[in-house]
């Protein structure tokens, strides 16, 4: 069973522990709602945006079986702060973070394909990739307060713009012979400066 759409609701209170997803945009501008908890075997991959401009949201406790993150699902967020078992994620969709900009952590150990703006305007200071493939167009583009990256020996692709104008930048370490030297470098552009760099490439 799946539950949605509450939009515009102002609280929710249901027994939701038959249920094993949720709709599209269920919860989309509920901006009184302040934490979630789901636990079991809940599978979020057509929950499109599904806590999208929830602006009173503050916390998110995913203890899942899921592994996919959808599109849009906590996009406008700008009061989360915490979410919990992030590392059972392998898949994050695009823009399911986007514009998060107190959310500081997210586990992305286990993280393999992080779509296009998934954490672009987040508040994310650390991107410890060691297990991504492919890093979509603009994935953590505007992230002011991201540190340090750590990409693999397994990452494919790295799509133009990933790390745009992350100006806290100061380490960064990729470690895939299998993504070409410019496109790498094209990744991490409109950058003030980059204490450390280290790329290790062929070509």
């Amino acid at each position: 069973e799946s539950v949605g759409p509450f939009i515009t609701a102002s609280n929710f209170e249901n027994d939701i522990n038959n249920l094993v997803n949720f709709g599209a945009y269920a919860f989309y501008d509920c901006e009184s709602l302040k934490k979630v908890s789901i636990q079991g075997n809940w599978n979020f991959e057509n929950s499109s945006g599904v806590f999208s401009s929830c602006t009173g949201l503050e916390e998110l406790d995913l203890d899942v079986t899921g592994k996919v993150i959808p599109y849009g699902f906590a996009r406008g967020c700008k009061n989360l702060c915490k979410i919990t078992k992030t590392e059972r994620f392998t898949e994050i969709g695009e823009k399911a973070f986007d514009e998060c900009s107190s959310l500081t952590y997210f586990d992305l150990t286990n993280a393999k394909n992080l779509g296009e703006c998934a954490f672009s305007e987040s508040g994310i200071e650390r991107a410890y990739l060691k297990s991504v493939k492919n890093i979509g167009r603009s994935a953590f583009a505007n992230c002011r307060q991201l540190k340090s990256v750590y990409i693999g020996s397994e990452c494919e692709t790295i799509a133009d713009y990933a790390f745009l104008c992350c100006n806290s930048l100061q380490t960064v370490k990729v470690l895939s012979e299998k993504v070409k030297a410019t496109e790498k470098r094209e990744a991490f552009i409109h950058i003030h400066e980059i204490n450390s760099f280290y790329l290790r490439s062929k070509d």
